[in-house]
């Protein structure tokens, strides 16, 4: 354990440094990315099987982040950003991405202020990013997610409470493995409420919230 452990964290140390040095040797950093203000770091991954360069960064816009999730396209440009979360008055930070040998991409960011680690992937050959996951339990609040493709499964990383929580998954379009998923691994396009005890009789009225649904990353093909 402790081996992915350092693993790990030495992978998401070199993704981000990777993705830094990448944006400064280019003549052209993606659309809308904005260094020197109040965007968040750029992360980049190459994507062996298809060819591709993508890009993510926790992206100001106007008083939330959003992601903003780029590639370069056939023509070597990049193309125009997908936000994640637009308008959705919450913040979506800190994203990661990786990669398997099959070419499906996986994106992984912190949402909301129960900072909660969400996923969604894009499998190779398709132009719809898939629901999102909810990958923490419900009383984690989760800070620095990695992903990284480890000997045929998905190797989750993040800190919680300053502690390491580390487990992996099955690569998508892997067969489901009945009891392998760790504790807090829910499906759905916004699974925030799953496991949630019933209700007691007679439940006040909620007050209405003004937090929308996290939105699914979509993608145009070039």
């Amino acid at each position: 354990m402790r081996r992915i452990e350092r693993l790990v964290l030495a992978c998401g140390a070199a993704v981000l440094a990777a993705g830094a040095l990448a944006a400064a040797g280019r003549n052209a950093l993606p659309p809308r990315y904005s260094p020197s203000g109040l965007d968040g770091p750029l992360v980049q991954l190459d994507n062996p099987v298809d060819g591709r360069t993508w890009a993510v960064w926790a992206f100001r816009n106007g008083a939330e982040y959003d992601l903003a999730l780029s590639f370069v396209d056939s023509n070597g440009g990049w193309h125009w950003p997908s936000l994640v979360g637009e308008g959705d008055r919450r913040n979506q930070t800190q994203p990661t991405l990786a990669t398997d040998g099959s070419g499906t991409m996986y994106l992984a960011f912190v949402d909301g202020p129960e900072r909660r680690l969400l996923m969604s992937t894009l499998a190779f050959g398709e132009t719809e990013w898939s629901a999102l996951v909810t990958l923490s339990a419900p009383d984690k609040r989760v800070a620095k997610p990695v992903l990284k493709v480890v000997g045929g499964r998905l190797v989750v990383a993040y800190l919680a409470a300053g502690q390491l929580q580390v487990f992996d998954l099955p690569l998508a379009g892997s067969p489901p493995e009945a009891g392998k998923l760790p504790e807090g691994v829910s499906e759905g396009p916004d699974p925030f409420d799953r496991g949630a005890p019933p209700p007691e009789p007679d439940p006040p009225v909620p007050t209405p919230s003004n937090d929308g649904p996290t939105k699914t990353p979509t993608q145009t093909k070039s």
